[in-house]
């Protein structure tokens, strides 16, 4: 178990949120804490996981929770698995929603929570070749609370009256690879890849997580099948070969 923690007396300045040249948006004193823990890795089954929480203090403080939990099995010598499950919810955050020119740069105040569902299983059939499979579901949500902001010149954010409407994001990345490795010589290897992936944003941020996740497999799906041989050609053993060669 490990404990980490960071404090920002002065806050800091954030050139990259206003995503314009030149601009930079101040934030207030912030602290975070994360505790990590891990179990016995001797064991089958082991846990890795960690909690992490965080705050601007602000008028309207912006926190930040997290987790992570992961556990892993190792069914034999030759099977691996794991799941992960992974939560971050973002509450009162202000972030960057649109701008007119360098002058005029908008913030909106906004919850996103995003959650991340992965497993994944590895299968050694001998010491030349394994397969491994990969399923992982993104989801992010950003929900807008009505409130604006106009950024000024010192970084500084000045509420506004005016409904910018902008809209709520739902997204979703559904992703499955499955690859077969096999390495035929030293340093040379042959790999087969599956890979089938559903990507979707919409403004429907207000459906839960099963109906969420009915509707994107509903979704159009891309899939392709790839092939890639990586030889290793030793130049020094055929110089010495071609050398032989020619002196004979």
């Amino acid at each position: 178990i490990s404990l980490n923690t960071t404090y920002k007396p002065r806050g800091e300045r954030d050139y990259f949120e206003p995503r314009t040249p030149g601009r930079f948006y101040r934030t207030e004193d912030a602290y975070s804490v994360q505790l990590t823990y891990s179990s016995d890795y001797r064991r089958r089954l082991y846990i890795d996981g960690n909690f992490s929480y965080g705050r601007i203090r602000e008028k309207t403080p912006q926190d930040d929770f997290g987790f992570m939990f992961q556990p892993t099995f190792r069914a034999s010598n030759r099977l691996n698995m794991m799941y992960r499950l992974q939560y971050e919810m973002m509450k009162n955050n202000t972030g960057f929603v649109k701008r007119n020119n360098h002058d005029e740069v908008f913030f909106g105040r906004r919850s996103s929570p995003t959650w991340i569902n992965s497993c994944r299983a590895n299968y050694i059939f001998s010491n030349s070749l394994s397969l491994g499979f990969d399923l992982r579901h993104y989801w992010s949500r950003v929900e807008y609370d009505g409130q604006y902001f106009m950024l000024q010149t010192d970084g500084r954010l000045q509420p506004i009256d005016d409904d910018l409407g902008i809209s709520n994001i739902n997204y979703n990345a559904f992703t499955i690879d499955m690859m077969l490795t096999w390495h035929f010589a030293p340093g040379s290897q042959m790999t087969i890849a599956w890979k089938n992936v559903i990507d979707s944003r919409t403004d429907n941020a207000s459906q839960n997580y099963f109906d969420n996740l009915s509707g994107i497999l509903n979704q159009p799906q891309i899939n392709s099948l790839s092939v890639r041989l990586l030889y290793y050609i030793d130049y020094q053993n055929i110089r010495h070969h071609t050398r032989n060669m020619f002196s004979s």
